[in-house]
């Protein structure tokens, strides 16, 4: 399969730093909720819509919004893929507002994570993000590549085999 230079294609793996940012991200947020007496988000999910190598690990951290405090509180979170519930043991609890799932060895080309509070027997949606997984891009092979004299460059080559992800091809010229 042939891409025009022009394509725009990206494959963001998440790596452990990537988490680590996430966390640090979701921190921030949280304190600036705490900071913020007005706010009016009753939850929020991090990472949202995040896209991961297939067969890897992935962690998602519900934050509960002051709606929800003081009489509900991340305890009360449960997990969902897809309609299944997902078993207690991947839950962490983070702190009073925020709980973590982790689900390792994630095999679905595309599945909706979903959190949800229980209180009085009842099971409320609270967010929900889709999450896609995919591979890594192979090297791009026979490239070639049509120059005219200032004017434009034009480039083709193979992508290898579909990644199922968005996937950025960034081409450098030397002059």
């Amino acid at each position: 399969m042939a891409r025009q230079a022009g394509f725009q294609h990206f494959l963001p793996i998440v790596t452990e730093k990537e988490m680590f940012s996430c966390v640090i991200m979701m921190f921030v947020l949280l304190c600036s909720s705490i900071a913020d007496e007005n706010s009016v988000g009753d939850a929020d999910i991090f990472p949202s819509a995040p896209e991961i190598e297939r067969g890897s690990t992935l962690k998602l951290f519900c934050v509960l919004g002051k709606h929800y405090t003081p009489h509900r509180n991340a305890s009360h979170i449960i997990w969902k893929l897809n309609h299944e519930l997902i078993t207690e043991e991947n839950y962490n609890i983070v702190n009073e507002t925020v709980s973590s799932v982790t689900i390792h060895n994630f095999t679905y080309s595309k599945a909706h994570v979903k959190c949800f509070i229980k209180y009085l027997g009842e099971e409320q949606l609270l967010v929900h993000t889709e999450v896609k997984s995919g591979f890594p891009p192979d090297t791009p092979g026979n490239i070639s590549c049509i120059y005219y004299f200032d004017v434009e460059l034009t480039c083709t080559w193979t992508s290898g085999r579909e990644t199922n992800l968005r996937t950025n091809y960034t081409l450098y010229r030397k002059l």
